[in-house]
């Protein structure tokens, strides 16, 4: 009933995903960036770590895995992936976006009062969109790329917020969680034309 508190934590660059260890074994640096997200997400006790999947983004998913002891979730969240109608939202990143917006709009979200250090409302308020090729009405965001083009930083505070609060069902996930169970006929597996001349398989 009172909706969604959007609140700014931490944001850093520059240090390692992985802890870093020299040829002897040992560690040079005091905190990888892993290790950082894990501390912040059970100090206020999150159920739930969502992270960029695109890119580099992915690879900071990989180090989170060594250190979750399985009291929240990972979730990645590729915004170049589909949205639930491609002919509304092109990809993920729009289909959020736009939901976000329309959210704010219904005084659903609340956010706090934009801090220099953490420019939220003026990453929001910066990003464009258009309408895909080929699709009448398709919403699209701006890439981070034609963003830098116009002299405007990443949006990283702005995507992390809208990754946030994103509706998240198995049509948008759009794959398997952790913890699912398939069934698997290995045989019928183990003979599929992709690796029947496997010598795995063999």
């Amino acid at each position: 009933r009172r909706g969604i508190r959007v609140r700014y934590l931490d944001r850093w660059r520059g240090i390692p995903f992985f802890p870093i260890h020299n040829d002897k074994g040992q560690r040079t640096g005091s905190v990888a960036a892993n290790e950082r997200a894990h501390t912040a997400v059970t100090e206020v006790g999150a159920t739930q770590l969502r992270y960029d999947a695109d890119g580099m983004g992915q690879i900071m998913g990989d180090a989170l895995l060594d250190l979750n002891d399985g009291s929240y979730e990972l979730i990645p969240v590729k915004g170049n992936g589909p949205s639930p109608n491609r002919d509304t939202w092109y990809n993920i990143r729009a289909f959020g976006f736009s939901e976000f917006a329309n959210a704010m709009r219904r005084g659903e979200i609340d956010i706090e009062e934009d801090q220099e250090e953490h420019p939220l409302v003026k990453q929001l308020g910066a990003i464009e969109y258009k309408f895909a090729s080929g699709y009448a009405e398709s919403l699209l965001i701006e890439s981070k790329q034609e963003m830098q083009k116009r002299g405007i930083k990443s949006p990283d505070a702005a995507d992390a917020a809208s990754y946030a609060v994103l509706k998240l069902d198995d049509q948008i996930e759009g794959g398997m969680r952790p913890g699912d169970h398939f069934d698997l006929e290995i045989e019928q597996f183990a003979n599929d034309a992709l690796y029947g001349n496997n010598a795995f398989w063999n």
